[in-house]
């Protein structure tokens, strides 16, 4: 028995050290591509004036689309930021979903909102619409407010598709804070590519230990508490390190749930977003992808490294876990709802990006704890020596240090730190997060097997959060739905659209 778990010990050895070894190649790579396709990016705009782009004939219109559920405590606020974005062409919709504070009746009061006859074009089906309202008040013209039953993020968002008359949509997490230019860098991408763009991404950025000046940082610092920085460096990871270089190579399958910009007549062509995907933006993205492919149209998915978007980490472990774990949960949606494009040959980069997706997210962490359990439980009755369990260890904590400073200095290149001392915080949670972060991050990935778990609240920057007032019963008329009929049974099969002459109309 113990020549056969010894020799289960050798191979396990073995194995654990070429999967080691194969997966430092491929990040490697992965990190030398990021590093030429963020070269590129800063060489093309440097000297560029984003500002420019304001008097420019040729931008296109954006609507910022702003779904939230209970946010009486932020949202005037995040209104009023978003409205003072510097763009000339953009309209402001914030979908109401289903609140039962009194997020509606603050909105109404502070931006004297009146119920607006609207026939709203339905081309992609959402919950129930109850009203439509928009100001008297000329300064704020640009801005909608959409107040539906609850139907989710994705509904609510489909809800803002319907009302929004413009080319581009941004879809942004109302605890998101944007920089004041924002638009300008988004929108650049879809005016100077010779190639449709049809999707784009940016890295979001870690604002809780910054000084804010009438919602813009000026100051900027790591974010308080060792979590938080584990946070900050598995984003920067994942962000400037693996996103990048597919990006480079068309390739990426993922742009981020907190903000991101899509081509509106693709996303109405793909059936809009899926409220069985809530997670993250994976499912959408692959949808757009295969229906570009299958109809045979040149496209681009594009990720903007610059300072764009500010949000809030989790500052402890419970709210950690529920975003990975949620994460997790969203990219096993996406990729099931697309098994056919895994290994499929006429996908080309999309069956392999996806397979490295499926891989990388979903077999990775189990082949990890397996052999980490199993080498462990040997070397420690004896069946093998420490040596090989430590070279192997070894090899994978420092590359691991190494990957994360390489992405604090890709970071670097695109966003200075203002304080030196906050570069010295990220270096030294670089060291420990391998030790502490890695371990509970696996623990992590098999609770998210355990069904979907609530997002924590959203938080201010300004303004604390308080008990909400009971929510004044608000009489509206229902929103009449153009064409509705015909829109009820209009579905997606094979991601060609079924009654295309209706969406066509």
């Amino acid at each position: 028995m113990s020549g056969m778990f010894h020799t289960i010990g050798q191979i396990l050895s073995s194995v654990a050290l070429y999967y080691a070894l194969c997966l430092i190649a491929v990040y490697a790579v992965l990190a030398f591509f990021s590093g030429l396709e963020m070269k590129r990016y800063i060489l093309r705009n440097k000297g560029v004036k984003h500002r420019d782009i304001l008097s420019s004939p040729h931008a296109p219109s954006v609507s910022i689309l702003v779904p939230f559920n209970n946010q009486a405590a932020i949202v005037l606020e995040k209104v009023r930021l978003l409205l003072s974005l510097h763009y000339n062409d953009f309209e402001l919709i914030i979908i109401n979903d289903g609140s039962t504070d009194n997020s509606l009746k603050k909105l109404i009061n502070s931006f004297n909102l009146q119920r607006a006859d609207v026939l709203l074009n339905e081309r992609v089906a959402t919950a129930a619409v109850k009203g439509i309202y928009r100001s008297s008040d000329p300064a704020f013209s640009r801005l909608t407010v959409v107040d539906k039953l609850n139907g989710g993020r994705c509904d609510a968002l489909n809800a803002g598709v319907n009302v929004s008359g413009n080319e581009l949509l941004l879809c942004l997490n109302i605890n998101c804070m944007l920089e004041p230019d924002a638009l300008l860098r988004m929108v650049k991408p879809f005016m100077e590519s010779r190639i449709q763009v049809i999707a784009a991404g940016a890295v979001v950025r870690s604002i809780n230990a910054s000084d804010i000046v009438r919602g813009q940082a000026v100051a900027f610092s790591t974010p308080r508490g060792l979590q938080a920085k584990f946070q900050v460096l598995r984003h920067l990871r994942s962000s400037l390190l693996r996103h990048m270089a597919l990006s480079r190579f068309n390739s990426l399958l993922h742009v981020s749930r907190a903000v991101a910009m899509f081509h509106k007549p693709t996303l109405i062509s793909c059936g809009g977003f899926m409220p069985e995907c809530v997670e993250n933006n994976a499912e959408l993205v692959i949808r757009m992808k295969r229906y570009m492919i299958d109809n045979l149209l040149p496209h681009r998915i594009i990720l903007i490294p610059d300072k764009i978007c500010w949000l809030i980490p989790p500052g402890n472990p419970a709210a950690a876990a529920v975003q990975y774990q949620n994460s997790i949960r969203g990219t096993a949606d996406g990729l099931r709802s697309h098994a056919r494009a895994l290994f499929n040959p006429t996908y080309k980069w999309l069956a392999l990006s996806s397979a490295s997706m499926f891989f990388s997210k979903l077999i990775a962490p189990v082949i990890e704890f397996t052999l980490c359990v199993s080498l462990l439980g040997l070397a420690a009755f004896g069946y093998i020596g420490w040596q090989p369990v430590l070279i192997v260890a070894s090899m994978v904590y420092l590359f691991c240090v190494s990957m994360s400073l390489l992405a604090i200095a890709y970071e670097e290149l695109t966003f200075r730190y203002t304080l030196n001392f906050s570069l010295s915080k990220l270096f030294a949670a670089s060291i420990l997060e391998p030790l502490f972060y890695y371990p509970v991050s696996l623990m992590w990935f098999f609770g998210s097997r355990k069904g979907n778990v609530a997002q924590p609240a959203a938080t201010s920057l300004h303004v604390s959060m308080v008990t909400a007032e009971p929510q004044v019963p608000i009489a509206v008329a229902p929103v009449k739905n153009l064409n509705a009929d015909k829109f009820a049974n209009c579905e997606i099969r094979n991601l060609t659209i079924r009654n295309r002459q209706v969406l066509d109309e």
